[in-house]
């Protein structure tokens, strides 16, 4: 029988959400009550909440009930340097096929989205890992797992890749490979719902992480995490080094087949590098597809997975949990199995590897000397 992912259903799922996917969202009667000191005439602060996918504070209209999108991204170095990325609210990194990786950038208020890409075809594990929040997901073609996933769950009516003539532009002007220059923007999103009536509206009622409250942090377990390895193939190395002054972690990328070397991976819009607050590596089985052409990677979220945490330098080793593609991703104490972990407010690069890439993971104080398991 077909999975059909009806209102009915979302009102339900969204319902849950907050014993599953994050912390309720603050009624406006929570806002702090202005000092007993303060002027009888200043204005009574806004009533803020957390924002659904960094946890930050936001005014409680923030995004207008809006869902949050989510945009494929290529990741092969002729695609480099990206556009839109350093915007992203979250980033996933996740093999797809061949040894490379691409990304799934989610952005809470789509209609302000910066011009975003270059966009690439999409592979079902990212449609699994944000399903739960049905956003507006948008990929340049599709491998035939996605499509088959598309089809169960009835996404179709909610997706916007069959209406690419509407969201994605050529970049004409950019050099090389043409297949590297599509991009979409928050103003063609917005236009292309408004055109064909696509429903938009969503009220979350948690956040797609546990946060701790966003006018609070917490010091994790562990410390000495100010550099990260994190090997996705033989040829694709993302890392991180943590900067002091800002408290965040900047990306670097190697060039697939040339070495290890690695350069900056920066935002051609703006030429920041990426940098995040928080960081999360995720390991989990992903054999490849039975019967493809391609070892396109089927993940195997049912089994769940260790990962690690990592935020200011500290880290904690920690667990995940996925039980379907309508459940949201849970992290969850390495030990008890059950608390949910709870994030800083900020925005989060989550790295989803697979196992057979653990012996390479390395992480330390400077030099990232530090291995999988060995404390």
């Amino acid at each position: 029988m077909k999975k059909t992912l009806s209102l009915a259903l979302c009102a339900l799922l969204l319902a849950g959400l907050a014993a599953c996917g994050g912390s309720p969202a603050p009624s406006s009667s929570s806002a702090p009550a202005p000092s007993s000191s303060a002027s009888s005439s200043a204005p009574a602060p806004d009533p803020m909440r957390p924002a659904t996918l960094t946890g930050l504070a936001v005014p409680m209209d923030y995004a207008g009930g809006k869902r949050i999108a989510a945009v494929v991204v290529d990741n092969h170095p002729n695609a480099r340097p990206q556009r839109g990325l350093s915007s992203a609210d979250i980033l996933f990194e996740v093999l797809v096929e061949g040894g490379i990786t691409r990304f799934m950038a989610l952005y809470e208020d789509y209609q302000n989205m910066p011009v975003t890409g270059p966009v690439r075809s999409g592979r079902d594990t990212f449609l699994q890992l944000c399903m739960a929040y049905q956003p507006l997901f948008l990929c340049d073609g599709y491998s035939q797992t996605l499509r088959q996933y598309i089809s169960d769950y009835e996404y179709d009516e909610l997706e916007l890749g069959r209406h690419r003539a509407d969201v994605i532009f050529v970049d004409e002007e950019r050099p090389g490979d043409p297949l590297y220059a599509n991009y979409t923007s928050g103003t063609l999103l917005a236009q292309a719902v408004q055109t064909h009536n696509i429903d938009d509206e969503r009220q979350y009622n948690s956040t797609f992480f546990h946060f701790v409250p966003y006018d609070d942090a917490r010091a994790l377990a562990n410390t000495g995490a100010d550099s990260l390895v994190i090997a996705h193939s033989e040829d694709y190395l993302t890392t991180f080094a943590l900067n002091g002054t800002t408290g965040r972690y900047e990306m670097r990328q190697n060039t697939p087949r040339e070495g290890n070397a690695t350069t900056p991976t920066v935002d051609e819009n703006n030429s920041a590098q990426l940098n995040f607050v928080n960081l999360l590596v995720l390991f989990a089985e992903m054999p490849a597809y039975n019967g493809m052409t391609e070892d396109v990677r089927d993940v195997q979220f049912g089994l769940g997975g260790v990962g690690y945490y990592f935020y200011n330098g500290d880290w904690e080793r920690i667990r995940w949990m996925k039980d379907s593609p309508l459940h949201t991703l849970e992290l969850v104490e390495f030990e008890d199995h059950v608390t949910p972990v709870q994030l800083n407010a900020g925005n989060t690069y989550v790295a989803l590897v697979d196992v057979e890439q653990a012996a390479q993971f390395a992480f330390g104080p400077a030099g990232a000397e530090a291995r999988l398991g060995d404390g």
